[in-house]
């Protein structure tokens, strides 16, 4: 559920009548999945973003979260890496970056610690840092109420890359992130080393 102390907040800071930092906010999805949505949950979704604008695939898209998406196909998901690989590419400056995309998926690890090796992978920092500042860039020119909301989707899961696809939606930018927040609704996620794609699907891992 949302606060309702959050939720007032947020209503008199859309209002303009009350000034916050956009940070006051980050905590207002953490909360929200604990438990199925209720009517109630739906019904303060759409308040919130009735507030702002474009936010309609938003709100669809929060909605969506609450149920178990359908396992994809082994195939589904590499097509689906590879869609969003495509669309990072666009925003990289880094040739050793570009070269580790253009190599495609290198394996999909069915290992937590594997996997966490490659996050941590000088390549996926660089690759993160680079996508972090094409974000910053886009916040800076935006009003307060989607840079609150888009610290309140990086409280959803502390997942910045989830932040992005539910954000790009509130930007005027033709990256399309949408690729990525399906893999999220499966359960699937991945990281850049100097092989290519590492690929990992913890619901298969959770399921055996």
């Amino acid at each position: 559920m949302i606060d309702p102390q959050e939720l007032q907040d947020w209503l008199l800071f859309c209002e303009d009548n009350h000034t916050f930092d956009p940070n006051h906010f980050s905590t207002m999805f953490m909360e929200l999945y604990l438990a199925p949505l209720s009517e109630k949950d739906k019904q303060d979704l759409a308040l919130i973003f009735s507030h702002v604008s474009n936010s309609e695939h938003i709100l669809e898209k929060m909605i969506r979260m609450d149920a178990r998406a359908e396992d994809k196909t082994e195939s589904e998901i590499i097509e689906l890496v590879n869609s969003d690989l495509k669309e990072m590419r666009q925003l990289i400056n880094s040739q050793p970056v570009l070269d580790a995309i253009d190599r495609g998926i290198a394996e999909e690890v069915k290992n937590e610690t594997h996997f966490e090796v490659a996050v941590d992978s000088d390549l996926n920092h660089q690759f993160i840092h680079i996508l972090s500042d094409f974000f910053v860039g886009q916040l800076a020119n935006s009003n307060g109420k989607v840079r609150a909301l888009s610290n309140a989707f990086y409280g959803l899961a502390s997942n910045l890359h989830l932040q992005w696809a539910l954000t790009a939606d509130l930007l005027n930018t033709d990256i399309n992130f949408n690729h990525y927040f399906e893999l999220y609704l499966i359960g699937v996620d991945y990281a850049i080393t100097k092989n290519g794609a590492v690929v990992m699907n913890y619901r298969k891992i959770t399921n055996g």
